[in-house]
């Protein structure tokens, strides 16, 4: 990026308007067209006043695979893939009753960021894997 110099000092040129005046505030984020402010904790969670979505795939029987619908009593514990911190911890989820999946929504996820996302059943079997929250 060059600089040029303007009536009021260092000018970017050639960015586009918005990234020339440093885009959208840092604390913002902008969904569905409109903006948001979100909170940052000390620990670095952050959230948002948009709760973000992770919809867990259609939870099956190891054996058999058959899905598992309705399946009540769920935990799904959501953490920071890189430090482990904790972001949000769901009890007495149940999954869907046709298509078996289990969908967590929180302020506290973000939509767009990866997250190691952790599903207990009630029988105790569980299963650990990464998603990104939409």
């Amino acid at each position: 990026m060059s600089l040029g110099l303007n009536s009021i000092g260092l000018d970017p040129v050639g960015l586009p308007p918005a990234a020339a005046v440093g885009g959208p505030a840092p604390h913002l984020i902008g969904i569905a067209n409109s903006q948001q402010v979100i909170q940052v904790s000390p620990d670095g969670i952050v959230s948002s006043a948009v709760s973000g979505t992770i919809t867990l795939p259609a939870c099956r029987q190891w054996e058999t695979g058959n899905l598992r619908t309705s399946e009540s009593g769920v935990v799904v514990i959501v953490n920071n893939p890189t430090t482990g911190a904790l972001v949000v911890n769901k009890t007495g989820l149940t999954t869907h009753a046709t298509t078996g999946e289990c969908v967590v929504t929180d302020p506290a996820i973000v939509t767009g960021t990866n997250y190691r996302v952790t599903q207990i059943l009630s029988d105790g079997s569980e299963g650990t894997w990464r998603y990104t929250a939409t």
